[in-house]
């Protein structure tokens, strides 16, 4: 299921009720100007108890922030549809 709680707060992403990655796996934060998605440098792994935060540096001009699964070491773009998706507009 998706994540239960949520929420962005000056730049700062919390994150609850994710699920555990496979080996190689991180959560890749994004941002969304409009109609492009930009990669953060934001890549994490939630905690054992699924709990995870992500800073997210610049908001402004930010319509969405959105989080999907990448291989280690991010990506230059989405490879999995986004399990998470926070619309700031």
């Amino acid at each position: 299921g998706t994540p239960l709680r949520l929420g962005v707060v000056h730049g700062q992403m919390k994150v609850a009720d994710l699920k555990k990655l496979d080996e190689g796996e991180v959560y890749h934060a994004w941002i969304q100007h409009g109609q492009s998605v930009i990669p953060t440098d934001s890549l994490f792994t939630p905690d054992r108890n699924g709990n995870a935060t992500a800073s997210i540096p610049d908001l402004a001009g930010v319509s969405a922030v959105l989080v999907s699964t990448e291989p280690a070491g991010g990506s230059k773009q989405p490879t999995t549809t986004p399990i998470i998706t926070v619309d700031l507009s």
